[in-house]
């Protein structure tokens, strides 16, 4: 079953804002496997999977889709993994769950 890949409205400012501070961010929200909307490489090194909901829409409207949680549930929480992923609802969020402060 093939679903609509659909950005949410601060998807691209997300992406600007990483860039803004020097960091590596790869736009992967074309992949239809749930594994997220950036994945960034943060100042330390490490790897960050960054899911983009629009902080602006309703709670039921943020949920992750059926193929978001699978991902979750098959691969993020599994301990073995060297990755963090986070689900982001804003620029500041987005840029704190990689560890740059915000302002």
């Amino acid at each position: 079953m093939r679903y609509a890949l659909r950005k949410d409205a601060n998807h691209n400012n997300v992406g600007d804002a990483y860039k803004a501070v020097g960091l590596r961010a790869w736009d992967i929200s074309n992949s239809p496997n749930g594994i997220g909307d950036w994945m960034v490489k943060a100042k330390d090194g490490s790897l960050h999977l960054i899911e983009v909901k629009d902080g602006s829409k309703k709670p039921s409207a943020r949920k992750l889709t059926k193929m978001e949680q699978k991902f979750v549930d098959e691969f993020v929480e599994d301990d073995g993994m060297d990755v963090w992923y986070h689900v982001v609802l804003s620029v500041d969020e987005a840029l704190d769950a990689v560890g740059v402060e915000v302002r």
